[in-house]
């Protein structure tokens, strides 16, 4: 089932980097960066909601500075409903703020500030223990960095954790970073500990292991998943991984097709599953994108929320057999 979020064009020009949450009592909600353009000072975080299958108008959930706010990331906590975004002109400069909402994400409480910690593009992962690991990444002119950050405190706050290391220097080896490294860590955990997969500059998705619970990873390692340098997530159900991604070889390649991939063999490997996105529409042309998916689990249920050609947000359901 795809449903477009909004018509194109109607609430704002331009949007992208959604993340998506299905409720208990049946409404979903999906949240994204909206205006006149990336990191235009206009763009806020919206908010668009599902009751009883008919989306609501998008509202403006968060507008903190007149400045650019990006890559928003909802996630339910034992408080209520967590909202984490980063504002910022600059990428290497942004800092991450968040919002609590009680009310099923009606309203939210004012900003607080955590620094540049926090989740970066994907939903955190929680542990046994009640604490979240939030994949992290920070990005410069000249080097990007994959980091886990850790809260405490059931998402108010996070801290960094740990670096996940890159080969920046042996050459000789297949998982050397010859471009700028790797960013937005998409974890997950199964039976063997803790895992991240990672976009990369490097034409392939990369993954990074840890045995302690996150406090240490092993150097990233190359996979034979192709990334085009863009958005990641993935799921676990039951003993399956799935990754949804663009499964297109080349730094900054196209952003289609988009598909979701399953591995039965905790990740090392992967066969097509779904295909959410094939080939643009040839009016599209060269402006076409399927990009930056969000996938969350309930029951039974995946959702896959993901950027339309940069004008509309789409979210679909693949009911798990």
């Amino acid at each position: 089932m795809k449903e477009f979020l909004f018509e194109a064009g109607r609430y704002f020009p331009a949007c992208h980097a959604s993340t998506i949450l299905p409720l208990q009592n049946g409404d979903v909600l999906a949240a994204y960066f909206a205006g006149t353009a990336e990191k235009a000072s206009d763009v806020g975080i919206w908010l668009s909601r599902r009751v009883n299958g008919v989306w609501q108008a998008p509202q403006c959930a968060a507008k903190d500075a007149p400045t650019a706010h990006w890559n928003p990331v909802l996630f339910e906590t034992d408080e209520g409903i967590r909202l984490c975004y980063k504002v910022g002109e600059e990428i290497s400069a942004w800092r991450t703020h968040s919002r609590l909402s009680q009310d099923g994400g009606h309203t939210w409480s004012a900003p607080q500030e955590n620094g540049d910690f926090g989740p970066v593009r994907t939903k955190p992962l929680r542990l046994s223990n009640g604490d979240w690991l939030a994949g992290n990444s920070r990005e410069t002119q000249h080097s990007w960095q994959p980091f886990v950050d850790i809260s405490r405190d059931d998402g108010k706050s996070f801290e960094a954790l740990a670096a996940l290391p890159l080969n920046r220097d042996h050459h000789e080896k297949s998982n050397h970073f010859s471009g700028l490294g790797a960013i937005q860590p998409a974890l997950w955990q199964s039976d063997s500990g803790l895992h991240a997969f990672l976009r990369s500059t490097e034409g392939r998705i990369f993954r990074s292991d840890s045995a302690d619970g996150g406090k240490s990873w092993s150097e990233a390692e190359v996979t034979p998943v192709p990334n085009n340098n863009s958005g990641i997530d993935v799921v676990c159900w039951r003993d399956k991984v799935f990754l949804v991604c663009n499964p297109v070889g080349a730094n900054w390649g196209a952003r289609y097709p988009l598909r979701v991939l399953v591995s039965g063999d905790d990740g090392r490997t992967f066969q097509p599953f779904a295909e959410l996105e094939g080939l643009p529409d040839p009016s599209l042309g060269k402006q076409a994108e399927f990009s930056y998916p969000a996938a969350v689990l309930q029951g039974n249920t995946l959702f896959i929320s993901y950027t339309h050609c940069r004008r509309q947000i789409v979210v679909q359901e693949i009911t798990m057999a």
